[in-house]
This record gives C-alpha cells, structure tokens and sequence, in this order.
C-alpha cells in the first residue's frame, strides 16, 4: 500500500546505513564513533511534523513512539498511503479502500528515518562531516564519494532529513515541532482493521 516510489528512498537510506555499517566493521576500534550497530527507536525532540519533497510527510509525537507517515500524489490532497504507528501497534492504510492492516511490528515501516549520526571509518572514501542548514534546522551530514557517486547523510535531533547518492534526492522542505492534531496516531472508525 505504500507508494512505489517511496522504495527509491528506502533503498537509498538502508544502502546508506549498509555502507556506514560496513565501513565501520573495517575501521572497528580506531575511533570512539563508530555505529555500533544498535538501532535507534526514538527521536530527540517531542513532536513535530515534516515535509519531504518527494510528497512524504512525517507527523510525530512521544519522541517519535508514535508516528504517521503519509504519500501523497502529485496535485492531489488525499494520502495515496498511510502508516500509523500508535506506540503499540502499526497499521498501513489505504485511504481509497477505507482498510487497515495490522502488522504489529513497530518502527518497521519508518525505520528509514530514525538517524544515529555515530559514523566513522569510511575516511578511505572522503568521509567528511559537516554542518548543514535544511529547513531551517541545523543538520549534522556526513558525505563521501564512492566510484565517482556522491553521498550525502544528514540527520536533525535523530531524524533523518536528507540523504543524497549521485541523482536520488530525498530532503525535508519544512519542519515544524508544533503538537499533532488530535487523532493522528488512530485509525478512523470508518476503517475495517485486518489483523496479520
């Protein structure tokens, strides 16, 4: 039920954490820094809701513990999918459908946006971090060149806000850190609810 195009960025961001991954194995214990591979489950700031320019938006709240990832169509106001995350449980819906599906495994489906920013190795590569204004927000980005692609990585309080490699651009447009509306981490009654 989630756009088709939102695997571009999917693949772009676990492409990204495989290679950071990866370069830490190799470099493992030459800096303090290094991904130790746990992962992270919770933001840095309460709540807040953000503009991808891919038509994605993120609304959050506890830290990140609930949270509603919505995919939009170009020109068209109603969500083409929704993934609600209510602290407890996941649902993917389908708005045109009216069904929820229950999938009870939580921060699965925006895992690719919970961002660790402890990299290190990798300086083979050009490995270089910065700090980048996105949206406003002062972002941490690491960037690299691998085989001529360029690479970029930048997360804002555990959010990732943009990930580049060679064309593929995800970015935030906005942020706000203004309370959700009430009933975004709920299903809405006119749903059926199918449970896997």
């Amino acid at each position: 039920m989630i756009m088709k195009r939102w695997n571009i960025f999917y693949v772009l961001i676990i492409a990204l954490a495989m290679i950071f991954a990866s370069a830490c194995d190799e470099d493992k214990g030459k800096d303090e820094d290094i991904l130790n591979g746990e992962t992270r489950t919770s933001f840095d700031v309460k709540q807040g809701t953000i503009h991808y320019n891919n038509n994605t938006v993120l609304v959050f709240d506890d830290y990140g513990k609930k949270l509603r990832l919505e995919s939009y169509s170009e020109n068209v106001n109603v969500p083409d999918g929704i993934v609600i995350e209510d602290g407890t449980t996941s649902y993917s819906l389908s708005p045109v459908q009216k069904v929820a599906v229950s999938t009870g495994i939580m921060n699965l489906s925006a895992s690719f946006l919970f961002y660790d920013g402890k990299y290190s190795g990798f300086q083979h590569f050009g490995l270089s971090k910065t700090e980048k204004t996105i949206a406003g927000k002062s972002c941490t980005t690491y960037t690299w060149t691998v085989e001529n692609v360029h690479y970029e990585y930048s997360g804002w309080k555990g959010i990732v806000i943009a990930a580049k490699g060679g064309d593929d651009v995800f970015t935030a447009t906005s942020i706000s850190e203004v309370a959700p509306a009430a009933g975004s981490f709920s299903v809405p009654d006119d749903y059926r609810i199918i449970t896997y």
